[in-house]
């Protein structure tokens, strides 16, 4: 009988010694594969943070080059810039042979507290301005003044777009920083921040980019 119990309790300190040794062993592991964990985060936040830089660049860019100089308004104080892009299905007048916007600008502005770039259309919508801007005459291209352009941009019309998240930095000017007379190329400059947390901290990867547009400046 005695026998008996000296091996169960034998056994007992065996399975306790095989748990230790196992939670050990568990925790060695993780200590080798945190810093796996961590480096996958890093680097997956550096590559979403660089992929929603350049799709908002080429998103800008695009429609820019398709855009005349005398249609675009610049307000830098707003992160904000207005144009009219070009018809591209009939781009051409029939009887002058000139390029035609279409009846509307395109708007991106930045919420620099939601660290959000928007994007939208005027007109339609609110405000209105009367008859300020006449777009029945698509080869006359229109060009918003700066105060009509802050108060679109700060009138919410359920219209906007988001078309960038995690911007920190957002900014648009002309070549020699004078908005009023404007001098191509025109000057984008972003940082999108991503959190890629661990340890107990808080750690961010960015990404910046500065890219220069220019619109056309030559009636063809």
């Amino acid at each position: 009988m005695t026998i008996s119990k000296s091996a169960s309790a034998f056994t007992l300190i065996e399975i306790l010694v095989v748990c230790f040794l196992s939670v050990i062993v568990l925790l060695l592991m993780m200590q080798l594969m945190l810093p796996s964990v961590l480096l996958f985060k890093s680097e997956s936040s550096r590559s979403e943070a660089q992929q929603n830089v350049l799709i908002l660049v080429h998103r800008l860019e695009s429609q820019l080059v398709n855009s005349q100089l005398a249609s675009v308004t610049i307000s830098p104080d707003d992160g904000a810039i207005a144009f009219q892009q070009l018809v591209e299905a009939d781009p051409f007048a029939s009887d002058t042979g000139k390029p035609k916007q279409r009846d509307y600008f395109t708007i991106y502005f930045y919420d620099a507290t939601a660290q959000t770039v928007y994007q939208k259309r005027w007109p339609p919508g609110p405000p209105s301005f009367g008859p300020t801007y006449n777009f029945t005459d698509a080869t006359k291209p229109q060009r918003l003044s700066q105060a009509h352009l802050e108060q679109i941009c700060s009138t919410k019309t359920g219209d906007e777009r988001v078309v960038g998240r995690h911007i920190t930095t957002w900014e648009v000017n002309d070549d020699d920083d004078d908005p009023f007379n404007l001098n191509p190329p025109l000057r984008l400059t972003l940082t999108c921040s991503v959190e890629a947390s661990g340890q107990g901290r808080n750690r961010f990867e960015e990404f910046t980019m500065t890219s220069r547009i220019t619109p056309r400046n030559v009636v063809w």
